[in-house]
């Protein structure tokens, strides 16, 4: 099967292009993954407004558009966007 790149939106990038550090609280963010250096529980506002805490291991990475970090006993988290 051929591959169709008729519904590729070009205003969408496909691959995130920024980094920052987070520190966890109630300041909101553009949505972004989130990558934690350290394992630990990470609470989360999602992109939909879900609020929900994710057991992490070290290097893991919140596959969900997440805007807000409330919590976090993980550390060096990481926004990707």
């Amino acid at each position: 099967m051929a591959y169709d790149s008729s519904n590729i939106n070009p205003a969408v990038p496909s691959f995130p292009s920024r980094a920052a550090a987070v520190t966890p609280g109630p300041t909101t963010f553009d949505p972004s993954v989130i990558y934690a250096g350290t394992a630990g529980n990470v609470s989360v506002t999602t992109e939909g407004g879900s609020t929900v805490t994710f057991a992490v291991q070290a290097g893991g990475v919140i596959p969900v558009r997440v805007v807000a970090v409330t919590a976090a006993s993980a550390s060096a988290l990481v926004r990707i966007y």
